[in-house]
């Protein structure tokens, strides 16, 4: 129970709701909301409720990066195409002025299809800012 009611979020949002703690947080979704590309998870719902801060990001259904490198699921042909995927979507961070700060294998989910997502902004540094 939330401020004397519920927080209520459908299945899927609640599947991939992460819940703020701080001004890192914050600024996570400010980073994802300025991203827009197929390699990066979206931001799909934010919010505040009782002062608990809030969102939701696109579902991946697939595993980590780093649990198909544990794991020699990748042959190296795909691992590098994979890597290419991964820069097509930094290299558009960097165009708008945001640094990851975290690009590793656990930052990187891969779904069923084999398109990888660059996850957690949470440390980023958007170079705009003062």
């Amino acid at each position: 129970m939330i401020g004397g009611g519920f927080l209520r979020l459908s299945a899927a949002a609640l599947a991939a709701a992460v819940v703020l703690g701080g001004a890192v947080q914050a600024r996570e979704v400010a980073v994802l909301q300025a991203l827009e590309h197929p390699n990066i998870i979206p931001i799909k719902k934010f919010g505040n409720e009782a002062n608990i801060h809030w969102f939701t990001m696109g579902f991946v259904d697939g595993c980590g990066l780093d649990e198909l490198i544990k794991e020699r699921k990748l042959s190296m042909r795909r691992g590098l195409e994979i890597l290419a995927e991964v820069s097509h979507g930094i290299s558009e961070a960097h165009d708008k002025g945001i640094v990851h700060r975290d690009l590793k294998p656990a930052n990187i989910m891969v779904d069923r299809e084999g398109t990888p997502y660059i996850m957690d902004f949470g440390l980023a540094k958007d170079l705009d800012e003062d």
